[in-house]
């Protein structure tokens, strides 16, 4: 055995546990991951070992989660990147220049051992806890602790070392000394949730809460088939998270759930759809067969899956929209027996034993180049309106050149009788986790 292969053998290590979407890796023995030497990035794959000076980077839609000799987890989240800057059994520390970790910390048995992570403007050391570092391309840190206690510094030493509390956070950005660290006065992300302990309400509703409906997320995310997160720009300009995932609640259903938060607003959507038979092992198989045409379009002979319900549901915690559509059978778009939208609670019947009870008015494709915008208005009371957007992750329009395909999804409800933010519901919804799903 050569004298590398021998410290490559005894030295500690981290195991990757999970990958997810687009995720790459790189022995480039870079100083920093700021600065990385010209690399070979090779696809991380789950039950690979890492070791020191390892770079991992994650796409739009990636994510991994390692376990260290130290019992010690990390989930990398998207867009982000991370180089395992120091690992020994008494020492880990990771550079991260942006994006989001997650990590459950195993308890420092030593007075010697540490954890920390450093950014561009922070390093964080932790003894025994759950916590998350978020950088943005500013290399502005936030620091969420959920148990035990994270000290965390500026990363030149300006101002004092500012120790975080369970239920706390903090905010630092580069060159400014750190004030002291509040409470979490608001609900974390369905990621973060997932990280605690606590017990949860089983399923996304819409007679819920902010905070209920992120810990029901977190349950359910639990047993996802599919699971998808980033962070993005919408068509009006506001920065929105997106965390969606897919579960099957019964056997012949799947379930799909979208969550945006914005900094003033909290939306979500909730799809479910139950199919004429028990769905396979492999839910994209019957996805590509029941999916494989519109409601406009005919089937020439029975499909294996089709789905004979719809029932969808949009909610701004305050105002809420669902519809259910029903086919009697595989045959034609002319089966879709009910549609009826509910405005918090009242019924707003559009047909209903294939009759039309309430007209839509479309207005022609209004996105430049006549792509990525389409509107409805209706005779229902209150000037209720709906609105399609599909745009890329900077919020601009699919134009003429484009086709929807690759493009996010934001549909948007709106009605004088809402009491939301705005008067309005407002959803965006990612597209690469129906492609993963057979659905596109």
């Amino acid at each position: 055995m050569s004298a590398g292969l021998a410290v490559s053998a005894f030295a500690a290590s981290a195991i990757v546990t999970d990958v997810g979407g687009k995720a790459e890796y790189s022995r480039s023995g870079a100083e920093s991951v700021s600065e990385p030497l010209p690399a070979l990035w090779t696809l991380l794959t789950k039950g690979l070992y890492l070791q020191e000076n390892d770079v991992i980077k994650t796409g739009p839609g990636g994510k991994a989660s390692l376990v260290l000799d130290t019992g010690s987890q990390v989930d990398i989240g998207p867009s982000t990147d991370v180089r395992i800057a120091k690992l020994s059994d008494t020492d880990t520390l990771l550079d991260m220049a942006m994006g989001e970790l997650t990590n459950k910390i195993e308890k420092l048995k030593e007075e010697n051992v540490s954890f920390a992570v450093k950014t561009p403007a922070s390093v964080c050391a932790v003894r025994g806890t759950k916590f998350s570092v978020i950088v943005d391309k500013s290399g502005k840190t936030r620091v969420n602790v959920f148990a035990g206690v994270v000290s965390a510094r500026e990363i030149s030493g300006i101002g004092e070392e500012i120790y975080i509390r369970q239920n706390q956070f903090l905010e630092i950005l580069p060159g400014i000394a750190p004030e002291q660290a509040a409470d979490l006065s608001f609900a974390p992300t369905a990621r973060e949730v997932l990280m605690t302990k606590a017990e949860f309400m089983n399923e996304v509703r819409m007679d819920m809460t902010k905070e209920q409906v992120q810990a029901a997320a977190a349950t359910e995310i639990k047993n996802a088939e599919y699971e998808q997160g980033k962070t993005m720009v919408d068509y009006f300009g506001k920065r929105v998270r997106i965390e969606e995932y897919i579960v099957r609640p019964q056997s012949d259903q799947f379930k799909f759930v979208a969550l945006n938060e914005r900094d003033n607003r909290f939306d979500y959507f909730t799809w479910l759809a139950t199919f004429n038979t028990d769905l396979p092992a492999d839910l994209s198989v019957a996805n590509q067969i029941a999916f494989e045409k519109t409601d406009n379009q005919v089937w020439t002979a029975a499909p294996d899956y089709w789905v004979k319900q719809h029932d969808c549901a949009a909610s701004n915690t305050v105002d809420s929209v669902e519809w259910t559509k029903k086919r009697t059978n595989w045959d034609a778009a002319a089966s879709v027996t009910d549609w009826s939208i509910y405005e918090n609670g009242v019924e707003r019947a559009i047909r209903q034993d294939g009759a039309t009870l309430v007209a839509f008015n479309y207005t022609e494709q209004i996105g430049i180049g006549g792509k990525g915008h389409d509107s409805y208005t209706s005779d229902i009371p209150g000037n209720y309106k709906e609105d399609y957007y599909f745009i890329d992750d900077e919020g601009q329009l699919a134009t003429a050149a484009n086709s929807y395909s690759g493009y996010n999804e934001e549909f948007v409800f709106s009605s004088n009788n809402f009491g939301g933010v705005d008067g309005k519901i407002d959803i965006v919804v990612e597209p690469s986790i129906f492609e993963q799903a057979g659905m596109r």
